[in-house]
């Protein structure tokens, strides 16, 4: 299930163009959910709550006393909207294109469809009489409910709408399953014809884990107030068949005391009393408490995504590179997304894969990118602003130190027989090591006397000897 959670995603996001779009596909959990819910009306009109062959409510609630027995009226209720409820979460996500691959199709995953073979194998076994095997079903049943309903609890904020239509037809349910577990376990030591004591002791024990359910679930929040205000409900039914005369006949015909059945009854009216108190505190808590504190955080976090661009326009700036703005602009369109990206965990693609490095340390903000794919070709980064004098200079020195180097007195870009120019006035500053011992020229001041025959050979084969810092200290 894990690999499944990171391929199905609420949106997609295109590799080239960086274009997000809806994911409307069908899914595997879209499919089976909508299986599990015919299969599970089909139970339910079989072997189920209103079962043609079996009936669970008769078997819970007529057939088997005891102490927590509930009245008929709980499970006609629950079930009548516990069914098209389903059935409309299950239609939403198959009719509405965009609910497909939503978060809440993605966290139900699983649990639906094997809480429905569990529910199988629960009314079946009770149909054959098999109630252990019923009942070790119930429990399986039970558990994946209470999986099922916390992880949909773990859903992103949720309004009513998203309520109604995710989480509350799986609340009901899980509360429904959880009285019919409770009943299902006092039903195996009723069939086992155990005496009176021992099913006291059971029944106390599952209405006290009734009481503790309802305290757990109140305590949480956000809170999910269906599943207690179902618990409530099943025991104030547990009250009403107490108060049956029908049903205290046949607690009689089990042995069970009088005065152990009028202190039960009053035992049960207390901890419907402690129940319908604390469902009442925790509303109005959450109505004066919770939900202005959740309204000031929200209202908080969006005025600290606020954020106030202020730009003067001080006419043009001579050192502004159009080129700049077209490579970042390029750069930007073709920066590649995430092949599946979701809007569950926040789109921002730039802060949450950042830029890349630079090849250049020294000169931070700017380098080469030899393996880069920018059209424009050459770097795939925008290059320092500068006029087009100063770049021009740039690329002049650094051709200049390039090819111009001192050999033998002469230029190496130079030929013999050419011209060339005139000494510059620092080469007379220069020290004799620079020069060859065989030269043919001396320096003025060196040599005592100027003779006239000293310049043998024409001028077009005088070299300058002059370095390119000369050259560049001229210009």
């Amino acid at each position: 299930m894990a690999g499944v959670d990171r391929v199905i995603k609420h949106y997609r996001v295109n590799h080239d163009t960086g274009e997000r779009t809806l994911n409307t596909e069908f899914n595997v959990f879209v499919v089976l959910n909508a299986i599990a819910v015919v299969a599970n009306l089909v139970l339910v009109l079989t072997v189920g709550a209103f079962g043609r062959v079996t009936s669970t409510t008769e078997l819970l609630s007529k057939s088997y006393q005891s102490l927590v027995t509930i009245d008929p009226l709980f499970f006609q209720l629950a079930w009548g909207f516990l069914v098209p409820w389903q059935a409309f979460w299950a239609v939403w996500q198959v009719a509405n294109p965009s609910e497909r691959n939503c978060e809440g199709v993605v966290r139900a995953a699983y649990f639906y469809p094997l809480a429905v073979v569990l529910y199988a194998g629960y009314t079946i076994s009770c149909s054959f009489r098999r109630y252990v095997l019923g009942c070790v079903f119930c429990y399986g049943l039970c558990g994946t409910l209470v999986g099922l309903v916390v992880s949909m609890q773990k859903y992103r904020s949720k309004i009513w709408r998203g309520y109604l239509l995710w989480q509350g037809p799986l609340s009901l349910h899980v509360a429904v399953v959880m009285v019919e577990t409770m009943l299902v376990t006092n039903i195996v030591f009723v069939e086992l014809n155990e005496t009176w004591l021992v099913k006291t002791v059971v029944a106390g024990i599952s209405l006290l884990v009734v009481f503790v359910t309802a305290v757990a679930w109140l305590s949480s929040y956000p809170v999910d107030l269906l599943v207690p205000f179902v618990l409530v409900c099943a025991v104030l039914g547990m009250h009403a068949e107490l108060r049956s005369v029908g049903h205290y006949d046949n607690l009689f015909r089990q042995d069970y005391p009088y005065a152990l059945l009028e202190g039960w009854r009053y035992s049960v009216l207390a901890v419907l009393g402690l129940m319908v108190l604390m469902l009442v505190t925790k509303v109005v808590v959450v109505l004066l408490y919770h939900r202005p504190r959740d309204e000031r955080e929200r209202k908080t976090k969006n005025e600290n995504r606020v954020s106030v661009s202020i730009t003067i326009d001080t006419g043009a700036n001579p050192n502004h590179d159009d080129n700049h703005d077209d490579n970042e602009r390029w750069f930007h369109s073709h920066q590649r997304a995430p092949e599946y990206e979701d809007d569950y965990y926040g789109s921002n693609y730039d802060n949450d894969y950042g830029t890349p490095q630079y090849d250049n340390e020294d000169d931070p903000g700017y380098g080469n990118h030899t393996n880069g794919s920018n059209p424009t070709g050459g770097n795939n980064y925008a290059s320092p602003p500068s006029t087009p004098n100063n770049n021009n200079n740039n690329k002049t020195k650094k051709k200049k130190k390039k090819k111009k180097k001192v050999r033998d007195g002469r230029d190496r870009s130079e030929t013999p027989g050419t011209a060339s120019p005139s000494p510059s006035p620092q080469s007379k500053t220069k020290t004799p090591s620079s020069r060859r011992p065989d030269s043919p020229r001396k320096s003025p001041k060196k040599s005592p006397k100027k003779s006239p025959k000293k310049q043998t050979s024409p001028p077009a084969a005088e070299t300058s000897a002059t370095s390119i810092d000369d050259d560049d200290s001229m210009v």
